[in-house]
């Protein structure tokens, strides 16, 4: 097999599972009903609840402020859901980057705890760990700002095959 065939088929297995991983849309869909500060409504799939997050009850002033901060970056907004196996409805929330893709670091469920008006609640019995919301060294270091989808590709298969070639 030739060199070229080679490096286009690495390239090809590399830009695939980037992509894989870029889209955790299991489901995906616009808000269009905030219950409380962790369960909401999605068109096309129906009421989900925020993965391993725990918010005030909607009878207290924090409940209410834990729903409004939904409210404002939720409703409207098309989200992509990775569902738990088990549950179905219970799920890591991500908001739409650039170009409707989805905006993988942070979660939403790290952005409501973060934000103070919900708290990490762990539930073991479901496929997430809550630590991986912050520990981006799993991740992309640049994630946080660059979206996987937002990367020119083609700009950096194009550099990595005129480096191969002046080896």
């Amino acid at each position: 097999m030739n060199v070229k065939l080679m490096l286009a088929i690495l390239a090809l297995v590399l830009i695939t599972s980037l992509v894989a991983f870029a889209h955790p849309n299991e489901a995906s869909g616009i808000v269009r009903r905030v219950i409380d500060g962790r369960t909401f409504e999605v068109d096309g799939f129906g009421t989900v609840s925020l993965a391993d997050v725990g918010c005030p009850p909607m009878g207290t002033a924090n409940g209410v402020h834990s729903r409004e901060f939904s409210m404002e970056r939720l409703l409207n907004v098309q989200v992509f859901l990775d569902l738990d196996n088990n549950t179905r409805t219970s799920c890591v929330v991500y908001l739409h980057g650039k170009n409707g893709n989805p905006k993988l670091v942070p979660c939403y469920n790290r952005m409501i705890v973060d934000a103070g008006y919900a708290w990490v609640s762990d539930d073991t019995s479901n496929e997430f760990d809550p630590q991986d919301w912050w520990n981006v060294s799993k991740q992309d270091p640049n994630a946080i700002d660059i979206q996987i989808s937002d990367r020119p590709f083609i700009q950096d298969f194009q550099s990595f095959f005129i480096m191969i070639k002046s080896f």
